[in-house]
């Protein structure tokens, strides 16, 4: 079953609505498989996402090393993808 089929969303802010849109991607909101559906989803890409921010990362950090720019560590976050 296509939960996704037929299903369209709006915005609506302040009594101003956007026109309809068509759903194209999503999971079933309020279902027990909510949540068990999008650790399927986001699990597959993970490791790969993280490996490109990994790299983005180490260019950052090349450019910054070459032109002698400073990060202050003290403004910066760790994030665990795994």
């Amino acid at each position: 079953m296509n939960w996704l089929m037929y299903r369209k969303q709006r915005v609506s802010i302040r009594g101003v609505a956007s026109n309809w849109s068509e759903v194209v991607s999503g999971v079933p909101q309020g279902s027990v498989l909510g949540p068990l559906l999008f650790l399927i989803y986001i699990s597959a890409d993970t490791i790969l996402a993280a490996q490109a921010i990994q790299r983005d990362l180490d260019n950052i950090q090349l450019w910054a090393d070459t032109w002698q720019m400073k990060f202050n560590v003290d403004k910066c976050k760790v994030l665990h993808a795994w």
